[in-house]
């Protein structure tokens, strides 16, 4: 009997809070706040270029595995940037970062890069006919195998350091600077 009770005084009391709440309540739904609406946005946004990221990684890995097909391949950070786009034997896109003229600066400004995360390392300017030919070392990051794809990973390294720029690296005559999604530059060397 007592725990009739006990059960019967609970239940009344959950009704009447719940009649309580809907009667408080003017039923209409809230709209989501101006606030919300922007951390959802930004959280959207921050999923799409994490796609982009993964996407961009996988398409280098086809890019290299297509292009080792007949090399047993190595790890990436057992081989050197410089001899990983000799073996490919192709031309190729990167984000200049930084210009320095001793070897031993470029390459400690490289192994930096790659410490946060980035595909990094440096290469003789001199070496390639498409760049300025200047006597520096070009520390980058990368390489792109793709117009497109240096232009996505270009407009959000610039987000950050805007003295960044891409560009196209191969033994042809022709320079292409890239600044962002659709900010190229083509010239003649």
């Amino acid at each position: 009997m007592r725990k009739s009770i006990f059960l019967f005084s609970t239940y009344a009391i959950i009704a009447i809070t719940l009649l309580i709440s809907i009667s408080c309540s003017d039923g209409k739904t809230k709209e989501p706040s101006a606030d919300n609406q922007e951390l959802r946005q930004k959280e959207i946004d921050l999923k799409k270029r994490e796609l982009d990221l993964k996407e961009r990684e996988l398409s280098q890995k086809k890019s290299e595995n297509l292009d080792a097909v007949s090399q047993e391949p190595l790890p990436k950070e057992s081989v050197p940037a410089k001899k990983q786009i000799q073996s490919v034997g192709s031309d190729f896109y990167i984000i200049n970062v930084a210009a320095i003229k001793n070897e031993g600066a470029a390459s400690k400004k490289a192994k930096e890069l790659r410490s946060m995360g980035y595909d990094s390392d440096y290469l003789w300017i001199p070496d390639y006919n498409s760049l300025s030919g200047a006597q520096y070392y070009s520390v980058y990051i990368g390489p792109f195998f793709s117009q497109y794809e240096c232009e996505v990973a270009t407009e959000d390294y610039r987000q950050m350091h805007p003295e960044a720029y891409g560009l196209f690296v191969s033994q042809g005559n022709r320079r292409v600077q890239i600044n962002g999604i659709g900010k190229v530059t083509v010239s003649k060397q």
